[in-house]
């Protein structure tokens, strides 16, 4: 198991990266999981983390970019408008790296 940061602030939420290594720390208790990001594919391939769940950007390998220009390039997508390619984000080859990208943000933005 990775390191497991557990952030517990004052109100007694609870905050840490979820892992099957620690889901029966939690077996029987009461409990409400809100997801931190979205990991989906893109269309043509290749994969985003989305992090506007706890306020942050759309992580691609290229790098970060705001939910807003995401959701515009998905409607430019839909609509088959051409985009260069240039302008483009470039997807993270395989699912394993959004979430790698995933866990990496969310320790060094949220200190998980």
């Amino acid at each position: 198991m990775e390191d497991l940061a557990i952030v517990v602030e004052e109100d007694g939420v609870v905050k840490f990266i979820y892992s099957d290594d620690v889901a029966e720390l939690f077996e029987g208790e009461e409990s409400a999981t809100r997801r931190a990001s979205h990991v989906e594919p893109v269309e043509g391939g290749g994969w985003f983390a989305d992090m506007s769940p706890v306020g942050g950007p759309v992580l691609y390998a290229s790098g970060p970019i705001d939910g807003r220009t995401h959701v515009l390039l998905g409607v430019m997508r839909s609509n088959r408008l051409e985009i260069a390619a240039a302008c483009l984000p470039t997807p993270f080859r395989s699912r394993r790296e959004a979430l790698d990208a995933e866990v990496a943000w969310l320790r060094s933005e949220r200190g998980l």
